[in-house]
């Protein structure tokens, strides 16, 4: 009976040390880095020309520009712009900007924290009034 009563320490004992080991690795182990944290902002999608539409629309492409497209260079930006104005008439303008850029290399790229200034600046009502070709229907 005292050799079952000293294997049974030994096998708490034996217990004890491993569930101590077991402890002492786990704390070794390095933490996880934690997940960069990813922005995610919803694609704009894509402008048709209606004036209705608009403001609604270019403050959302506005937001995805900035958070989507942080670094990129003005011909980026600025085709991704263009890429997403739809329609006849937006469509158009947007192929002639495009080209227009495209052919100058960026020296005809909108510039600035806004490359994307001249949609907005188009997209006004008057410049329709005035037979300007504008991105409105």
């Amino acid at each position: 009976m005292a050799d079952l009563q000293a294997l049974l320490s030994q096998l708490i004992q034996g217990q004890i040390d491993l569930q101590n080991h077991i402890a002492a690795l786990a704390a070794a182990q390095p933490q996880p880095a934690p997940p960069a944290c990813k922005k995610v902002v919803a694609d704009p999608g894509s402008f048709d020309g209606s004036p209705a539409k608009f403001h609604e629309w270019w403050s959302k492409l506005k937001v995805w520009i900035e958070i989507t497209m942080d670094g990129a260079n003005d011909v980026t930006v600025a085709a991704a712009v263009y890429s997403r104005l739809t329609g006849p008439k937006a469509g158009r303008w947007a192929q002639v900007h495009l080209d227009h850029c495209m052919e100058t290399h960026a020296a005809a790229c909108p510039r600035s924290s806004s490359p994307s200034a001249s949609v907005a600046h188009s997209g006004r009502p008057r410049g329709r009034d005035r037979g300007v070709l504008s991105p409105w229907k």
